[in-house]
């Protein structure tokens, strides 16, 4: 018994040294933490910002359709193709009056039937695009919010 107490006493500063190193560690951990808290506040703040923004699954099916990557990506795709088509055509449309002016004859004005139909269709896929994000953001929410100005357009 006498050994242990020695062995105790022996061990006794350098337990006492490794409970100051644990006083420090929890002091520099609870300043750490402290600066945390600082930081987390304003974390909570922006959260509490976020908490007002709706949810995906508060806005009607329609407006998260048409508010979609996905969907966007569609029309954008469909902006270039149209623009690419407008391209062919007017292409078309000049070498076809450069020939009638180099034959001297009167230069045709007349559009083919294939260009025609292509852009009708068109002008009906972007009716119904522009429709589909009018009902879905309603009357007002259409003309309101960061895309205004590219609905105005789109109008």
């Amino acid at each position: 018994m006498q050994n242990v107490c020695i062995e105790h006493a022996r061990a006794e500063p350098q337990l006492a040294l490794n409970h100051q190193r644990l006083d420090r560690m929890a002091e520099a951990i609870g300043g750490a933490q402290k600066k945390k808290k600082k930081r987390k506040g304003t974390g909570d703040r922006h959260n509490e910002i976020l908490v007002n923004v709706p949810t995906a699954s508060s806005e009607p099916w329609l407006q998260r359709l048409t508010s979609s990557r996905y969907y966007e990506a569609i029309s954008a795709t469909l902006i270039m193709v149209n623009a690419i088509f407008i391209g062919v055509q007017t292409e078309f449309m000049c070498s076809r009056a450069f020939q009638d002016a180099e034959n001297n004859q009167p230069v045709r004005t007349d559009v083919p039937v294939a260009f025609h139909a292509l852009e009708v269709v068109f002008c009906l896929i972007f009716s119904i695009e522009l429709g589909l994000r009018w009902v879905g953001h309603g009357l007002v929410g259409f003309f309101r919010g960061s895309d205004l100005w590219w609905n105005v357009l789109d109008v």
